[in-house]
């Protein structure tokens, strides 16, 4: 079901903002390029596998050394969770975010930044729920009150400076310090 209401919202962003994904016109003419993409599906699902198979290795390879770096530091699980990995592990979905930002598709950007906290959420966890269960290894999702808060508090902070569907300098630096107050907080609870 809520698989279902992802790919409906994807298909919604994709139909709402078709200009944003379609290609350039070329020339005069008015027409699109109809020369053939130089992938084939084939090669494009293979690329994608591999790319996968790359990813997972990378994300193992920054765990590993993530967990010894934040021992050295004196770093806990929460704000490694809360902070390192999410910021690391989302890099990609921040570049994209302030690429489309900088094109002044400010609605775009916001959407990328809120979709992946929602595919995570929604998706992701309780995937990584179901299978720790079927390894053996039970996972639940029950979570410290301090970590609602927090979420709770970036979730409220992002719906009132979207509301509107402007941003400014100024919203940008008060997330941005909101963001610090939050690592400050999650690097100083105890483990």
């Amino acid at each position: 079901m809520l698989l279902g209401c992802y790919v409906a919202g994807l298909i919604f962003s994709l139909r709402t903002h078709a200009d944003v994904f379609s290609e350039p016109e070329l020339g005069g003419s008015g027409h699109a390029s109809e020369e053939p993409h130089g992938m084939s599906t084939n090669v494009a699902v293979l690329l994608l596998l591999l790319a996968t198979i790359l990813t997972v290795i990378g994300a193992e390879i920054l765990v590993g050394a993530v967990e010894g770096a934040a021992r050295a530091m004196g770093m806990t699980d929460l704000f490694v969770g809360f902070i390192v990995v999410a910021v690391v592990g989302n890099a990609a979905e921040h570049f994209s975010a302030v690429v489309f930002a900088r094109r002044d598709q400010m609605q775009l950007a916001i959407n990328i930044a809120k979709d992946s906290s929602v595919q995570i959420a929604l998706l992701v966890a309780p995937v990584l729920v179901l299978f720790s269960w079927v390894l053996g290894a039970p996972m639940n999702l029950v979570f410290h009150p301090f970590e609602l808060f927090g979420l709770a508090l970036a979730v409220f902070a992002v719906t009132f400076v979207s509301l509107d569907g402007e941003s400014n300098w100024y919203e940008g630096l008060l997330l941005l310090a909101l963001y610090m107050i939050v690592a400050l907080a999650t690097y100083f609870v105890p483990a």
